[in-house]
């Protein structure tokens, strides 16, 4: 149970003695002074040439089928940051990569796309379909390993 969980099943205040008495601001306090509360996470939405497509096709025939799309929420390296995008399964991790670059204003090549399970890290020439990130995935980024050296 979280800690903003458990304060929601406190009483907010009581009356002891003609006294209005506030239960969960010193448990509050108390918590955040003990336990540190995890950070929200910010979610940005990536601007992506099929989100745009998307919602021109929406605008102008709401009743068609949506074609076949692939949701990706994606947590920055340290975690602070998801980044959300609707790509085709047809695009490529490169793709990815690159909007990704682009929306956080680096060098595609610092950071590595994968998964946790399967422990994955996946190439740029692999489309989304083949990849297995379709309809949906999570993912996560860290700073790119270097290639081991040759002896």
């Amino acid at each position: 149970m979280t800690p903003e969980k458990f304060l929601n099943r406190l009483p907010k205040f009581v009356i002891r003695k003609g006294e209005v008495i506030d239960i969960r601001g010193p448990i509050r306090d108390t918590l955040q002074n003990c336990c540190p509360w995890p950070a929200r996470i910010q979610e940005i939405v990536v601007e992506t040439p099929t989100l745009a497509a998307e919602r021109e096709r929406s605008q102008e025939s709401p009743e068609s089928p949506s074609p076949p799309l692939s949701m990706l929420r994606i947590k920055s390296e340290n975690g602070e940051q998801a980044f959300l995008l609707m790509m085709r399964p047809e695009d490529t991790v490169g793709d990815v990569r690159a909007l990704l670059a682009q929306a956080r204003a680096v060098d595609a090549n610092t950071f590595e796309i994968f998964s946790t399970f399967p422990p994955t890290v996946y190439e740029d020439a692999l489309t989304l379909q083949a990849a297995g990130l379709v309809p949906n995935a999570a993912l996560l980024l860290r700073a790119r390993r270097a290639p081991p050296s040759a002896p």
